[in-house]
């Protein structure tokens, strides 16, 4: 009869403490999501060292870009394929935008495996051998169109600045996209 009493107290005192906690299954599910309007860029590549990818952007189709127009991430070396993100302001509706992959001068050869550009809910999507087919790289990266690589071409005396601009067919399709 004790051990009776005992376990039905103790089971009494777990009831009640229990009574002001919501069941794992009422709780609300909390989805990180993108603010609707916003454009968001991810660049998936491997870089096999630590470095600073910089997006610059435009809203009226032209190459005028600047730092209020730019979005830097830094990243670590991999030789892994991993992602790189650019949000830009919710106002934004790019028309035009030049990727700066880089301004590490020991960079080693770079791949691009795709890049996706999210605005509402719409993408476009280029896969990596697409890549340099929409954009066009400075003399500071020489690239394998076919294989979507890029390697650095340092000079000395001149300063390591390398970018890829977007070719006509890219201008088309991003205006495409956000408008």
């Amino acid at each position: 009869m004790r051990i009776l009493k005992t376990g039905l107290f103790i089971g009494l005192a777990m009831l009640g403490s229990c009574k002001n906690e919501t069941p794992i299954d009422d709780l609300p599910l909390v989805v990180h999501t993108l603010p609707e309007n916003a454009v968001s860029v991810q660049l998936s590549a491997i870089v096999p060292e630590d470095d600073t990818f910089e997006l610059f952007y435009s809203q009226d189709s032209t190459d005028n870009y600047g730092a209020e127009k730019s979005i830097r991430t830094a990243l670590q070396g991999s030789g892994s394929i991993q992602q790189i993100y650019f949000v830009l302001p919710d106002s934004v509706r790019p028309t035009n935008m030049r990727i700066d992959p880089g301004d590490n001068r020991l960079q080693g050869k770079m791949q691009i495996e795709k890049l996706k550009i999210n605005y509402y809910n719409d993408s476009l999507v280029i896969s990596g051998q697409e890549f340099f087919n929409h954009f066009r790289a400075s003399s500071h990266l020489k690239v394998d169109v076919a294989q979507g690589t890029a390697n650095p071409v340092v000079q000395e005396g001149v300063d390591y600045d390398p970018n890829c601009y977007p070719n006509p067919v890219m201008v088309t399709a991003l205006t495409k996209l956000t408008h």
